[in-house]
């Protein structure tokens, strides 16, 4: 385990539903990726099932959700800058209802997390909690989901595989 994996892990909020054994966990499974500017992080049609929170740099995150019914529904972009800023969400969605793609904007550094090593569900299952919240915060941020609970259970249900 790198002590830079840790530290980066740390940094992110989702160190805060997580003890520090339970940080450890995921931090076994990572390790630091390097990108060049321009250089795509996570593909749009890939199903990248990597967690990636950020050291360094500028990313630009795109976010494409479709629904049957057309309610969040709807492209977004944003900007990931702060250090710790988690991102890489294939781990908990479909892929016919939602494509996330994150791109170098500069140099970037990021810990990448393979989560299908992780041997602790109970970790796994805080770290999934966690990840599906700031997924809804960005789709909220990015219009194209409603600003309540109810459509974020309703989400939770429409992403299950």
């Amino acid at each position: 385990m790198s002590g830079k994996v840790i530290q980066t892990l740390r940094a992110s909020p989702l160190a805060t539903v997580l003890g520090e054994a339970e940080l450890r966990m995921p931090a076994i499974c990572g390790s630091i990726c390097a990108y060049d500017p321009g250089q795509t992080i996570v593909p749009a049609d890939d199903q990248d099932e990597r967690l990636l929170v950020l050291r360094q740099g500028r990313v630009a995150l795109r976010l494409t959700m479709t629904t049957e019914t057309g309610q969040c529904s709807g492209e977004s972009a944003a900007e990931l800058i702060t250090p710790g800023e988690p991102f890489g969400w294939a781990a908990w969605t479909r892929p016919d209802r939602l494509g996330a793609s994150a791109r170098a904007l500069e140099s970037v550094s990021v810990a990448a997390f393979d989560l299908a090593r992780l041997q602790d569900s109970g970790t796994f299952f805080k770290v999934s909690q966690r990840m599906l919240q700031f997924l809804y915060a960005r789709l909220q941020e990015g219009g194209l989901c409603p600003p309540n609970v109810q459509a974020l259970l309703k989400m939770k249900r429409l992403l299950q595989v």
